[in-house]
């Protein structure tokens, strides 16, 4: 095992060089392979994507959409040049990772559900959302606790909402009732417009087109997430992937 690492260590390295050499002659050209979720694609960075190839047009881009567990073993393979991650445990063991953007997951409850009086007060519009008021301070907040008569529609392991709606559940002190699970956030957040069950989302995804839906803005403290580029564990960062980190920053 200690060999094959050695032989494919090797073979990065010349891999590598090869593409530093190339780059030197011009920083125009080379490669950026990008992993990340159907959210993250779709939803956090498709600007960021056309203003690279805008701004790079002579570097191919090429996208792999995954859940994030496919996706952290195509990196630590080097399959991808760069990944996004929101697992604080995750980004700590790589070594090169950088700060990229934040969301905030809201409780999605479609308007045809019944839902108690008390909680109405804090329920939130998508016009509410699309302006920022769920991340204002004066914006209120409920305990997950509050909701436990819903059904839920919830994703599927090896997504990182996934792993994060467990916690939810179990800090709030209940077996959440399933109505479904499924790979994609978008297909969940449109069977909820429809009135299938609640759903969890980021703010990032609600439209104008929502007014089917109610969201509440949770006070679970795993509301909040943070994004991070992770990058290989290699010592050569090609000039592509730097180009897009430096945009990430802007």
């Amino acid at each position: 095992v200690l060999y094959l690492k050695a032989i494919r260590k090797m073979q990065h390295l010349e891999k590598d060089l090869d593409r530093e050499v190339q780059q030197l002659k011009d920083l125009q050209t080379g490669s950026l392979t990008i992993g990340g979720s159907h959210y993250i694609l779709s939803y956090k960075i498709p600007n960021l994507l056309t203003a690279f190839a805008e701004t790079y047009p002579r570097i191919q881009l090429k996208l792999i959409e995954e859940g994030s567990d496919a996706l952290l073993s195509l990196l630590e393979r080097e399959d991808l040049d760069l990944t996004f991650s929101c697992d604080p445990t995750i980004i700590r063991r790589h070594s090169h990772h950088y700060r990229a953007f934040q969301d905030q997951i809201l409780l999605a409850v479609p308007r045809s559900y019944p839902l108690p009086d008390p909680l109405l007060p804090s329920a939130l519009t998508c016009q509410d959302v699309l302006e920022g008021r769920a991340g204002q301070p004066d914006c209120p907040s409920l305990p997950l606790a509050r909701f436990q008569d819903l059904p839920f529609i919830l994703l599927t392991p090896g997504n990182n909402l996934h792993q994060r709606c467990q916690i939810l559940f179990r800090e709030a002190g209940f077996t959440p009732h399933v109505k479904l699970m499924l790979s994609q956030l978008a297909t969940a957040y449109r069977l909820a417009e429809h009135g299938l069950a609640a759903t969890f989302l980021s703010d990032a995804m609600v439209s104008r087109d929502s007014e089917a839906l109610l969201f509440f803005r949770l006070s679970d403290r795993d509301c909040i997430r943070t994004f991070h580029a992770l990058l290989p564990d290699r010592e050569f960062t090609p000039y592509a992937v730097r180009a897009f980190i430096q945009l990430l920053g802007k």
